[in-house]
């Protein structure tokens, strides 16, 4: 946004202006994020349909739970772990 404003000369104050910058690096950053949180997801043994789980106020937590804990040792139905 602070791009959008300095480069475009948006007004700062009117919060219905859409920024050109702000939304191609929203575009280009959704898909690498959602591709990390269902790995994340088969870390620890969830299906990645799981994710829509994030569209209910409680889900979120769920999966902000499901991201913090410690991923399951081994191989599990999605595969060896990274080795990295």
């Amino acid at each position: 946004m602070f791009l959008d404003i300095s480069l475009l000369n948006l007004d700062p104050s009117d919060p219905t202006q859409v920024g050109v910058l702000g939304s191609i690096y929203n575009i280009l950053t959704i898909i690498p994020s959602l591709s990390l949180s269902i790995r994340r997801l088969h870390d620890v043994n969830k299906s990645g349909w799981n994710l829509l789980w994030i569209l209910t106020i409680i889900g979120a937590f769920y999966i902000l739970y499901l991201h913090i804990i410690k991923g399951s040792d081994g191989e599990n139905k999605y595969g060896a772990p990274s080795e990295t």
